[in-house]
């Protein structure tokens, strides 16, 4: 699938927003989910931690990275600058995989916007996976487990 990747810059093709469900896992925390590839969503004191994960016939690409811009709320409440795209090496992240993002002051009810490379082992191909995640109100003490 490495030679789908060179060619996603100009091949991503949006595939509308994500659609909310409960993950089936341990801690049965709500997701995110759009074209295989689902995200769950946790606010820490410091941080607002995004676990993301692919079925079995989904990749998300390191190359491309993961995209974090501030879809509505306050810059001044992120130690962040936006956009931030966090690449890795090879050409796929190892899935799932755990990104955060240090906040400064409440960053609740703010709308984060997120855009990935999602690729399909069974198509052959790259797309643009986009979502919408708002912060979570509740602060948890205990940062999700976010591995196998």
């Amino acid at each position: 699938m490495g030679q789908y990747i060179a060619g996603l810059g100009c091949c991503l093709v949006a595939l509308g927003s994500a659609v909310i469900t409960h993950a089936a896992n341990a801690e049965d925390r709500p997701a995110l989910e759009n074209g295989g590839v689902s995200i769950q969503v946790q606010r820490l004191n410091d941080r607002v931690s995004f676990c993301v994960s692919a079925d079995q016939h989904h990749k998300v690409s390191s190359e491309f990275g993961v995209e974090f811009s501030l879809e509505k709320g306050s810059a001044s409440a992120w130690k962040e600058r936006l956009p931030k795209v966090i690449t890795g090496p090879g050409y796929y992240f190892d899935l799932p995989a755990r990104f955060d993002l240090r906040t400064r002051a409440n960053a609740e009810g703010q709308s984060i916007h997120v855009a990935l490379g999602a690729c399909s082992k069974e198509a052959d191909m790259c797309d643009k996976l986009e979502f919408v995640a708002t912060v979570p109100a509740e602060i948890e003490q205990t940062p999700m487990r976010c591995g196998k």
